[in-house]
């Protein structure tokens, strides 16, 4: 299930395509509706459905 990969990505930075727009980050939770990233200095909560793809960065 897609919720227990995620679930092993916490911690670690990942890159989230939202609507064709990446966002790097440090994936902090993930729910059953949203993905929780914080940023730099900005915290993220994108609604799950509306990401198409969750990967971790190329050097993690």
């Amino acid at each position: 299930m897609m919720l227990n990969r995620l679930q092993t990505l916490k911690g670690k930075e990942v890159e989230v395509d939202f609507h064709g727009t990446l966002h790097k980050g440090i994936l902090t939770d993930v729910s059953e509706d949203e993905v929780f990233l914080k940023s730099g200095d900005n915290w993220l909560a994108l609604p799950l459905y509306e990401v198409s793809d969750i990967r971790p960065t190329s050097g993690s």
